[in-house]
């Protein structure tokens, strides 16, 4: 269980036992894995574009974030065995039902975001993935980088396809949501693109993104501070450089340039 969601247990237990109400009841999630593994109309993105819903939930929620992605390979997570204990299975189901999301997500778009090289998006359409998409969270239109292709090694590198031409778009929420577990963006807007060519190397590359300008994003709940907007950046492949045994274009990482 993360630390997260064990910490709000805690509190609300504390808070139960405090006002003497029913006895205090653990609040486990379960996560599906996906269903689509991806959202093929992104292909078809354009200036005012809109994605009605991203939010980093894990599993299915990795559909929307890219217009195709691999299945996942390996060996998936073993369920835990029932012990009889009402609460601890309930726990070990909460528990498995993430790990098994994340395993079954592994090439989805949370591969560009998670801070690893070591893993990456791969676009799971025929062929050399020209015209897949993928979307990313980003603090701020400006300081941005890539990793193209799949840089846990230079052997994997260069065994799959890289982006070699791509797209980048600029998008920003029209609205945000402030959930238990993760935040919810909506009305993702397409603003502006530009073409930008990479290098056939390892390492992060700059990924100059378009100007544009977009209205706060707005909150749910009374928010009283500053005014602020969600970013995002898409980038969509327009050539590639091939792999030497696969035909899956890879990115890893896509966020602050290091």
């Amino acid at each position: 269980m993360n630390t997260v969601r064990r910490s709000l247990m805690v509190l609300f237990a504390g808070i139960a036992s405090f006002w003497s109400v029913a006895p205090a009841t653990a609040q486990y999630r379960t996560v599906d894995p996906p269903v689509t593994y991806g959202t093929p109309s992104l292909r078809d993105m354009d200036v005012g574009y809109v994605i009605p819903e991203l939010y980093p939930g894990g599993g299915d929620s990795w559909d929307a974030w890219s217009s195709s992605f691999l299945k996942a390979d390996g060996q998936a997570p073993k369920k835990p065995a029932t012990t009889g204990d009402e609460d601890t299975d309930m726990e070990n189901e909460s528990d498995f039902s993430e790990s098994y999301a994340k395993w079954a997500s592994m090439y989805s778009a949370q591969s560009v975001m998670d801070g690893d090289p070591g893993t990456a998006w791969a676009e799971g359409a025929k062929g050399t993935g020209t015209g897949e998409v993928v979307v990313a969270r980003i603090s701020e239109p400006k300081g941005i980088g890539i990793m193209p292709g799949f840089q846990r090694n230079a052997d994997l590198f260069g065994k799959n396809a890289r982006p070699r031409r791509v797209r980048v778009w600029l998008l920003a929420a029209g609205r945000k949501d402030v959930g238990q577990y993760e935040n919810f963006y909506y009305d993702v807007k397409a603003l502006a693109f530009h073409d930008v060519d990479l290098a056939d190397a390892m390492g992060w590359q700059a990924l100059p993104l378009p100007a544009a300008v977009a209205p706060p994003t707005k909150m749910s709940g009374g928010y009283e501070g500053d005014p602020f907007t969600d970013w995002f950046v898409a980038v969509r492949i327009l050539s590639v450089y091939p792999g030497s045994r696969w035909e899956d274009c890879c990115i890893a990482e896509i966020g602050p340039i290091e």
